[in-house]
């Protein structure tokens, strides 16, 4: 016997749901906010919009880049462990552990400081 679902949630109510969140979640970070009772002085940011921007752009260029780079290396990984030759597949699949059991932080420092 198969067990039938009750009703499907439709999309305007997924949509109502989802606003519903994200209001209560604006209330709890606006009231948090106003608690506070600090002001906050945002004309000297202005002076440094270009950094900013520059330094926005230069975050976008180097994720571009980085997600290509995964790319490519993902897919010669995958093409080699599922090659025929032995001690390519071998390889592969020391690559794969050695990066999947290490924290990043740690990769990060190990190719920061080599």
């Amino acid at each position: 016997m198969q067990l039938k679902k009750d009703k499907e949630i439709g999309f305007l109510q997924k949509v109502i749901n989802v606003s519903i969140v994200i209001i209560l979640l604006m209330a709890i970070v606006f009231i948090s906010f106003k608690r506070l009772d600090y002001p906050f002085n945002f004309s000297k940011i202005i002076r440094y919009r270009y950094k900013f921007y520059t330094g926005f752009m230069m975050t976008i260029v180097i994720s571009f880049f980085s997600l290509i780079l995964s790319l490519v290396i993902g897919t010669i990984i995958a093409s080699l462990r599922n090659s025929k030759i032995l001690l390519l597949n071998y390889f592969s699949k020391i690559y794969v552990e050695i990066i999947r059991g290490t924290p990043l932080l740690v990769q990060i420092f190990i190719f920061f400081y080599s």
